[in-house]
């Protein structure tokens, strides 16, 4: 039976279903009735986050391996951030006030860094950032206002790194970003002017790159585009603009004045085929997407989808497959899912998820197991989440769990998603009133519901340590009940840990073969 089974692996292919998606609750907490849920952080192959006021927990994504964490000792924990082997973030406690606090992963590792602001008072610590094993933030000792300070973990590595506003005048300085093995900040100094500085974490390696009239404001995050950074900065001569900084003072500068007459408000950097993508308003097409080869000349805008629509503005640009999948608003269907590429320029609408005319408002665009996921409610359902592969047939909502009643589960602004072993974490109401964790998680395949083909083929078969796939594979290896256990992306999988039998392998267009171990 064996080698007949394994006849049929040799020479067919299995074409499977479409992929389908459920839900289910990571552990029941309901006792606690958090009003919130944040700070998804993966830390040492655990999940971390901030389960209402007073709670953090910690998961390996499971009911049994999900439990407090360091409880009694802080509470409020905010702004999590991972540098080097330590787990840092900012919490209360009676005898530190607000503070800075560092975590190996377990309850006695879990300190104090310093007390920056002696007694129980508030440090003011905010925006961490990590660059290598050292963490940068904002802090107020008392003594010289609110400036750069960084930390290796240790009391004595915890310091002000320079008081750009000196005396206790505050700098207001915000790390930004990580930037070449130094940190890209903001800050004021003592004539009140805004500038960026780039340090490599000491007194004298902290430089000025661009001082700027009025009030200088990172209006978008920084993205790093063939080597340099680019960012929505403002001005009171230019107002908000795409600039570029290659880390030097001559290389900061404006990039390009999208509209000539005011700010063009570029936001949603992202990087999509070899270019650098954004929206911005040129003062005549109201907000639309653009993307730069990194030259002026370059620079074009590629959609047109309300062209006299000058409230329009695309969000949430996220590169999903060969298209960019973006966010846009029309009076009819109000926000819905839009992709488009850039050569051809082709915005399409990707489903109409509410053809009755309601209004739609969808948000958190997401990838997750070659899925685009995101929030959307039509006629009939609100605030639930939807998937899709690119398509509009397959482009449908993940059914919500089975015995649940809360309404608009996932209505929430600032709902945060995470991916984790296999899974798509978030929380939400499914239980009315009470947040929770929930998982989204690709459902066991049917092995039955598979048929033969010739479409897929792997070797050699049986096969003991290394299977080979004739073109680049993307998928799962899962035994027979459709279990994953492997991710494959490549023209080969190290399978040496599976044990003997048999075993299928699927790949992101749906088709599947099977194939045995044997040793």
């Amino acid at each position: 039976m064996k080698h007949l089974i394994l006849v049929l692996a040799m020479y067919s292919g299995f074409a499977a279903k479409a992929q389908k998606f459920e839900l289910s609750l990571l552990k029941n907490l309901d006792t606690l009735q958090a009003s919130f849920i944040q700070h998804f952080t993966v830390f040492k192959d655990r999940m971390y986050y901030r389960y209402g006021f007073y709670n953090m927990y910690s998961t390996d994504g499971t009911d049994q391996g999900t439990r407090a964490f360091a409880k009694g000792k802080f509470w409020i924990a905010r702004d999590f951030a991972v540098a080097g082997d330590n787990l840092f973030f900012v919490a209360n406690d009676p005898v530190y006030g607000e503070e800075l606090w560092i975590s190996d992963g377990t309850d006695s590792g879990t300190r104090v860094v310093k007390d920056i602001y002696p007694g129980a008072r508030f440090s003011g610590i905010s925006n961490l950032v990590p660059v290598g094993n050292i963490l940068y933030f904002q802090g107020n000792d008392s003594l010289t206002g609110s400036e750069l300070w960084r930390t290796d973990g240790t009391p004595a590595g915890t310091y002000l790194v320079r008081d750009l506003f000196p005396g206790i005048r505050s700098s207001l300085a915000t790390p930004v970003c990580a930037y070449k093995g130094q940190l890209l900040l903001e800050a004021r100094d003592s004539t009140h002017a805004y500038g960026l500085y780039l340090t490599d974490g000491t007194d004298s390696g902290t430089t000025l790159l661009r001082r700027v009239i009025g009030t200088w404001v990172l209006k978008s995050k920084v993205i790093e585009y063939n080597g340099k950074l680019y960012f929505s900065g403002f001005d009171d001569e230019s107002g908000s603009q795409v600039w570029v900084s290659d880390g030097t003072r001559p290389g900061t500068r404006l990039f390009k004045r999208i509209n000539p007459a005011e700010s063009s408000s570029p936001s949603s950097f992202v990087l999509y085929n070899n270019r650098l993508c954004f929206t911005a308003n040129d003062g005549k097409n109201g907000h639309e997407i653009w993307c730069t080869d990194g030259t002026e000349s370059g620079t074009v805008m590629i959609t047109s989808i309300n062209p006299h629509l000058l409230s329009f503005a695309p969000r949430e640009l996220t590169v999903f497959k060969d298209r960019l999948f973006f966010l846009a608003f029309s009076n009819i269907s109000g926000w819905e899912v839009w992709s488009t590429a850039i050569f051809p320029q082709s915005a399409t609408l990707l489903k109409d998820l509410a053809p009755d005319g309601t209004p739609v408002n969808a948000k958190n665009l997401n990838v997750f197991s070659n899925r685009l996921f995101f929030i959307a409610d039509n006629d009939k359902e609100q605030c639930q989440l939807w998937y899709s592969d690119g398509t509009e047939n397959e482009t449908q909502m993940v059914p919500r769990p089975a015995g649940t009643k809360g309404m608009n589960p996932l209505c929430n602004d600032n709902t945060e998603f995470k991916v984790f072993r296999n899974a798509l974490y978030f929380p939400a109401v499914y239980n009315s009133g009470i947040f929770e964790v929930w998982r989204c998680t690709e459902a066991k395949a049917d092995i039955g519901d598979m048929h033969i083909g010739k479409e897929f083929r792997v070797y050699p078969n049986p096969v003991s340590n290394e299977l080979r796939f004739p073109y680049p594979v993307h998928g799962f290896v899962m035994d027979i009940s459709g279990r994953r256990l492997l991710e494959v992306n490549g023209l080969f999988c190290d399978i040496s840990n599976l044990d003997e039998g048999m075993y299928v392998v699927r790949n992101d267009e749906g088709f599947a073969a099977m194939f045995l171990v044997e040793r």
